[in-house]
């Protein structure tokens, strides 16, 4: 979605972090019975045995990751945009200050 432009706003991308960064945290992961059965009763170290569960738990994360890399590269983008608006606008006060008719694109 917010790579369609549904989040286009700084606030609503951060509002939109929030959740994704607590998928990353692994106290809320939660493992079947099926793979408990063969993993220690630990669930703090069950994370650390292969399983389908762990399979999938992984890659979800791996999707929140990427999705928090578009995110803070959609931020970079918009601050970046709004700077070199800002230059743009001296430019043409410098160069109108000297002078200088000629437009920046």
């Amino acid at each position: 979605m917010t790579k369609h432009g549904f989040f286009d706003h700084q606030e609503q991308l951060k509002e939109l972090a929030k959740p994704i960064i607590s998928i990353l945290n692994g106290s809320n992961d939660i493992y079947s019975n099926q793979s408990a059965k063969r993993m220690p009763e630990d669930r703090f170290t069950a994370r650390y045995y292969p399983s389908d569960d762990n399979d999938t738990i992984v890659e979800g994360k791996k999707l929140a990751c990427d999705i928090l890399i578009f995110i803070s590269m959609m931020e970079t983008d918009a601050k970046c945009t709004v700077i070199m608006g800002k230059l743009k606008e001296e430019v043409r006060k410098a160069m109108k200050a000297l002078g200088l008719g000629q437009s920046v694109a």
